[in-house]
């Protein structure tokens, strides 16, 4: 039996692809093996790096996450307290934590003004006179309340997601404007209040801000409110009564002076009067017959 000759070819053909496959094989791998002795350390610190840095940053947030839920548990202890200066303390303390420091004002601004417009000490008892508040404290209650509504005015402003904050802090300002007796500080207050809601498109606020500007502009020609000074008694020293007259007899003539008046003559005792005989009885008629 004779080989064909094509076949003899085709399977000549055939080895040559063969070979050449895996001529092509081993050149790839040896190029990979060269690429690797050349950017193997680098690329392996690549990737060692990408791996730390993600780590980092997956354990960056949890501490920032940490941080911002100590701060809201401050937040809330002073909160609870229900004093001002331990609210204070947070906003000072926390102030790069959410909006902690924005809250902790709005909440000391409000019990300063509260304080102040029931004339009680914060934290004070209705009835003692140690807790209650003068004038001068009063005002300087309102001060400290204007003071701390500005601060979070101002820090809720450079954020659009805290305009609810800022809409609660001119609020704030407007309501110490008017118990001042500023009516067109809290118009301009009012107004402020508005265009942050309309911003935020919390348009029931808008409407609310807007009604308040108008009453506030109603009461505007109103005299301002009375000091507790001008609201107590009169103590006004009251006139001397007139001297009563005294009850002793007076002393001297009852009448005026002039010629004596004769004393009144006393009669003389005379002949005693004759006694007069007593009356005799009628004589009793006789009997008809």
């Amino acid at each position: 039996m004779t080989t064909d000759p094509n076949d003899i070819r085709q399977i000549k053909g055939q080895s040559k692809i063969v070979e050449g496959a895996g001529l092509e094989e081993s050149r790839l791998n040896q190029d990979f093996i060269e690429w690797l002795r050349k950017w193997g350390s680098p690329a392996l610190i690549l990737i060692a790096l990408g791996f730390l840095g993600y780590t980092g940053w997956q354990w960056l947030e949890r501490q920032q996450a940490k941080k911002l839920n100590d701060a809201y548990v401050q937040l809330a202890a002073a909160e609870e307290s229900k004093s001002p200066d331990s609210l204070i303390r947070v906003a000072r303390e926390q102030g790069a934590e959410g909006a902690v420091a924005v809250l902790a004002s709005l909440r000391a601004a409000d019990i300063y003004y509260e304080s102040a417009l029931s004339r009680l000490a914060p934290g004070g008892t209705p009835g003692k006179d140690e807790d209650a508040l003068n004038d001068e404290q009063r005002a300087a209650n309102l001060e400290q309340a204007r003071s701390l509504y500005q601060q979070a005015a101002e820090n809720a402003a450079a954020r659009p997601a805290w305009a609810l904050h800022e809409v609660a802090a001119e609020f704030g300002l407007a309501a110490v404007a008017e118990t001042l007796g500023k009516a067109e500080d809290a118009q301009k207050h009012y107004e402020r209040a508005a265009s942050a809601a309309k911003k935020a498109n919390f348009t029931g606020l808008a409407g609310i801000a807007e009604k308040h500007k108008a009453d506030a502009a109603q009461f505007a020609s109103l005299p301002p409110p009375r000091s507790s000074a001008e609201l107590a008694p009169s103590r006004k020293p009251q006139p001397e009564p007139a001297p009563m007259p005294s009850m002793q007899p007076p002393v001297g003539p009852l009448m005026p002076e002039g010629p004596a008046i004769p004393s009144p003559v006393e009669p003389t005792p005379g002949p005693p009067a004759a006694a007069q005989p007593a009356p005799q009885p009628a004589p009793a008629e006789p009997p008809k017959h």
